[in-house]
């Protein structure tokens, strides 16, 4: 069997740029049984990169939710499923935007004309994800809304853990860790997840503190983190008030097998609720840089209950997965 698989860079910085972004890997399915989950999970592993998304007409071949095509609302309506190389999880922002890219690409390749506006993406653990197309400029912003996780003060520093845990976290150039965090905080809703707030040093950049910090990550996994259980670490800043954007964050995800998360969609279910309340923007766009290698813009909302995140994507890699 052949099946369409891209590989497309979402959440991309400069004038969408290449390699830049968050790489995800999508594979068109016509239901997602056809691929058995073990080889969704090989597949993953071999690709290497931090999310491979399956993208399905349906959950199996005799219960499709859509048809191929477009309803009379020009809305695509598929299935999503995520995994990192070494397990599935219940949800990936910048994979989702990649996937939107992904389906756009495929099915406008041979009808240029062709409209997508919405897509709605059933998932298992998640419920029904919404993403829509538009242009602004003459550039195709994707915007997908996601599962807010607005945040409480963490109870993690009153644990034994908390000093090696930052002293790791951090790395050795901040002399004094705990100084050097404002504060942290944590989800109710994604107990899994950590926020750490960095403190603005006087005569040094926000960008030039948050891109000190150096995890180790082979002790960050030793150590461990009590009773959180952790499995994504965002390291954040507020950026300077002349700034374009509103804050910086990085992402750690040594637990998923990925060191550092090049754009982490997740992570920002936390970031916006946290800098909507800090800025005091609750609904209003916050613009945002997450500073690894590669690099992600990101144009994002806390409303309610769910946050949106806008940004640009592009397909890098187009080809045939023979199964």
């Amino acid at each position: 069997m052949a099946f369409p698989i891209y590989i497309v860079d979402a959440f991309t910085t400069g004038n969408n740029d290449l390699f830049t972004g968050g790489p995800a890997a999508v594979v068109l399915l016509n239901s997602d049984d056809e691929i058995a989950d073990s080889s969704k999970l090989k597949l993953a592993k071999s690709m290497n990169i931090s999310q491979t998304a399956f993208v399905s007409m349906g959950w199996t071949r005799l219960n499709k939710i859509s048809a191929e095509n477009l309803n009379d609302a020009n809305t695509l309506r598929r299935t999503l499923r995520w995994f990192t190389p070494t397990e599935e999880v219940p949800l990936c922002g910048h994979a989702t935007e990649a996937s939107v890219k992904a389906l756009v690409h495929h099915y406008q390749k041979n009808q240029k004309n062709l409209k997508i506006e919405r897509i709605e993406f059933e998932t298992l653990h998640r419920g029904v994800l919404t993403a829509s197309i538009s242009t602004e400029n003459q550039v195709e912003l994707i915007t997908i809304s996601l599962p807010a996780n607005p945040t409480i003060e963490s109870g993690i520093v009153k644990t034994t853990t908390f000093v090696p845990f930052l002293k790791t976290l951090l790395g050795a150039s901040f002399d004094d860790p705990v100084e050097a965090v404002q504060e942290i905080h944590e989800s109710p809703s994604q107990k899994n997840s950590l926020l750490v707030r960095l403190k603005q040093v006087v005569g040094e950049s926000p960008r030039e503190t948050l891109l000190r910090v150096q995890p180790n990550f082979e002790e960050l996994l030793e150590v461990g983190t009590g009773p959180l259980q952790l499995r994504i670490i965002t390291v954040t800043i507020k950026a300077d008030f002349d700034s374009s954007e509103d804050f910086y964050s990085r992402v750690f995800t040594p637990f998923f097998g990925i060191a550092e998360d090049p754009v982490c969609g997740t992570a920002h279910t936390l970031l916006l609720p946290y800098w909507s309340n800090e800025l005091k923007m609750v609904g209003e766009d916050l613009q945002t840089l997450q500073l690894s290698s590669r690099g992600g813009k990101l144009r994002g909302a806390w409303k309610a209950s769910k946050v949106t995140l806008t940004g640009t994507a592009r397909v890098v890699v187009e080809g045939q997965l023979m199964v």
